[in-house]
C-alpha cells in the first residue's frame, strides 16, 4: 500500500500500478497490450550521477506540473557538458518515470490531461527555444548531432537516426530543442493508495542505456503462479 517499494532489494524499486484507482487505462495499454493482460515493465537504471529520485509531497496538480517542468528542464545541462570522446554520465540523455498517487492523477485528469496529453505537455514545456541557447549549449548539440551521424559514440550520447531531423530542424530561430530524445522517454504510472491523504509523487530520472538503444521494456507475464501474498 506504500507509494513505491523499498530501495534495498537487488531489483531496486519494485512496485505495483494501482490501476483500480487510476483515471486512465493501465500503463501497459500504451505499449500495445490489452487492459486485462498481466504485464511487467523493466527499466535500466543509472549509478550515482546518472540517477535521481525526487518526492513532490502534498502538492496541487498545478504545483506538480510546475515542478516536473522545472526538474525535467534541468536536463538541458547535457548540451553544454557534452564533449565528444568523453564518457560523462551527467551529459547522457535521460528518461523519467513519474509515479503519481491516485488523487494527483485524478486532479490532472480533471484538468483535461490524459496520460498522453500530460506526456506531450511535459515534453513541449521542457523544450528550449533556440534563442535561449548559449554558445556552449549550441556547440554541444551540434557536436552531438555530428557524432550521431558518424555513429562513433556511446548510445547514451547519440540521437537515433529517426529523431535526428527533430534536432536539426530546431537549430534555427523559432525552433525548440528538446531536452529528451523523444516523448516516449516520459513514463507516467499511478501508484499508491487512495486514502484521501495527499501522497508523494515519486519521480525517477535515469540515464539512457549506454550500449544499446533499448532501456525500457514491457512484456506480458505468462505462466506465472499467483502467490498468497499477491491475492
Amino acid at each position: 500500500m506504500a507509494n513505491v517499494g523499498r530501495p534495498s532489494p537487488h531489483t531496486f524499486y519494485t512496485f505495483a500500478e494501482n490501476s483500480d484507482l487510476s483515471p486512465w487505462t493501465p500503463y501497459h495499454t500504451g505499449k500495445g497490450f490489452a487492459a486485462d493482460e498481466s504485464c511487467v515493465t523493466v527499466s535500466t537504471v543509472g549509478g550515482y550521477g546518472g540517477f535521481g529520485v525526487q518526492h513532490l509531497v502534498g502538492r496541487s496538480a498545478h504545483e506538480i506540473l510546475r515542478d516536473l517542468v522545472r526538474g525535467i528542464g534541468e536536463s538541458r545541462k547535457i548540451f553544454a557538458m557534452f564533449q565528444r570522446g568523453t564518457a560523462n554520465p551527467y551529459a547522457h540523455w535521460s528518461k523519467h518515470i513519474i509515479t503519481l498517487y491516485p488523487q494527483a492523477a485524478a486532479e490532472l485528469n480533471e484538468m483535461g490531461l490524459t496520460r498522453e496529453r500530460l506526456v506531450e505537455y511535459l515534453y513541449d514545456r521542457t523544450s528550449v527555444p533556440f534563442e535561449e541557447f548559449g554558445p556552449d549549449e549550441l556547440r554541444g548539440i551540434k557536436d552531438r548531432i555530428a557524432g550521431s551521424i558518424e555513429g562513433r559514440m556511446l548510445f547514451a550520447d547519440m540521437i537515433p537516426p529517426d529523431r535526428l531531423p527533430v534536432f536539426q530542424e530546431a537549430l534555427k530561430p523559432g525552433g525548440k530543442i528538446p531536452v529528451l530524445i523523444t516523448p516516449n522517454d516520459i513514463h507516467i504510472v499511478v501508484a499508491g493508495t487512495g486514502s484521501g491523504v495527499p501522497g508523494s509523487v515519486v519521480w525517477f530520472s535515469y540515464i539512457k542505456a549506454v550500449y544499446k538503444w533499448t532501456s525500457h521494456q514491457v512484456r506480458a507475464v505468462k505462466g506465472a503462479t499467483l502467490t498468497k501474498a499477491g491475492r
